[in-house]
């Protein structure tokens, strides 16, 4: 994942890593049913400025909107929030197309079965790609080397586009998830 590092703010460095980010990072579809659901996606890039090599996990990273601590949402969350109902897409099986001639019934197509097979699997294919991108992309579990760069998503429960401060704590590095 790679975007416009133009565009990045810098965030206040902290102890040999320094961060960067990029509100409304994640384009089409994803991005703005996520932010019509109240979750701002938003990418950070992190340069490991140290000598070792940092693991960036839940218990490791506290995020600041502006003066108030958030909790990121996780990206499997996020994937939920933006699925497509497939049911819905079982209406079309009702669509018929019915041909009459002298007021016979000649011939009778049922269309909508194979429209709604398409649509679900349209569907179905369309909610496994936001879950790959928004999980594989999440900014936590990534390790990065000594003068290594990493970039990731992190989804948060706020809309607006106040300033964003990290703070790495090494101590509580674990390499596991809450």
């Amino acid at each position: 994942m790679a975007y416009d590092s133009g565009a990045y703010v810098q965030a206040p460095a902290d102890d040999g890593l320094a961060f960067s980010y990029l509100y409304d990072a994640q384009p089409g579809y994803y991005g703005k049913k996520a932010r019509k659901r109240g979750v701002n996606i938003v990418a950070v890039r992190v340069v490991n400025q140290t000598e070792a090599p940092v693991t960036l996990d839940r218990n490791s990273l506290r995020v600041k909107y502006g003066a108030n601590p958030v909790t990121p949402v996780r990206g499997q969350m996020v994937a939920d929030v933006v699925n497509q109902p497939v049911w819905t897409h079982l209406l079309w099986g009702l669509l018929n197309v019915t041909v009459t001639e002298n007021d016979e019934v000649t011939l009778f197509l049922p269309v909508g079965l194979g429209i709604a097979g398409a649509s679900i699997l349209t569907a179905s294919r369309a909610n496994g790609k936001a879950e790959r991108v928004l999980v594989e992309d999440e900014l936590f579990g990534l390790t990065i080397p000594p003068g290594g760069t990493a970039d990731g998503l992190i989804y948060l429960n706020e809309l607006g586009s106040a300033p964003l401060s990290f703070d790495y704590i090494p101590a509580a590095a674990s390499g596991a998830e809450e």
